[in-house]
């Protein structure tokens, strides 16, 4: 029974998002109590942590653009819309394009989580700026979801389905043509 009803969330998933899910259906067959508990996991980098949902999604964004699975930077853009991202700002996160100083801290988040994924010499400072902006709480919701972003890419290439992984720039593409202001 259990089972069944992990397929059938999966699929739900799949069909709300055109996501491939097929690494966790496989597992799912052998495993469905592991598949929730892989959720679970996932689920720890989905907190917010108090965040603005595009501040959130910068950093989300920017490592799953790093982590070069598109079809993940695609459902990362499609859940950020639905988190309430703007269309043309969740483009603008991941082409990288908001300034550092931008209002709503957007640039900030995305300089952060560039330096975290690059181990940058001004990741102090930066880590300062964003606790002077957002706190403790501020700077693990950002960390958070920087760690959160490779896990699920990570995980599929070790299921082997790497070519479920098509290159990044094919999916902001296909982003943009086929889910304008997806909702």
């Amino acid at each position: 029974m259990l089972k069944y009803l992990v397929k059938r969330a999966l699929a739900r998933f799949a069909r709300r998002y055109d996501a491939e899910v097929g690494h966790l259906m496989v597992v799912a067959e052998h495993d469905p109590l592991g598949v929730l508990r892989l959720q679970m996991a996932q689920g720890l980098g989905a907190h917010r942590f108090g965040l603005p949902a595009e501040v959130y999604a910068a950093a989300l964004l920017v490592a799953l653009h790093r982590a070069d699975c598109g079809a993940c930077l695609e459902l990362g853009m499609k859940m950020a819309e639905d988190a309430g991202v703007a269309h043309d700002m969740v483009r603008a996160i991941v082409l990288e394009s908001v300034p550092e100083d931008s209002p709503s801290g957007v640039g900030l988040a995305i300089s952060f989580a560039q330096a975290v994924l690059d181990g940058d010499h001004c990741l102090d400072e930066l880590a300062e700026q964003v606790r002077a902006r957002w706190g403790v709480r501020g700077q693990a919701g950002l960390s958070a979801a920087i760690a959160g972003a490779a896990y699920f890419p990570v995980f599929k290439r070790g299921m082997g389905y790497a070519q479920a992984c098509m290159p990044v720039t094919e999916h902001i593409r296909r982003f943009d043509t086929a889910f304008p202001q997806h909702a």
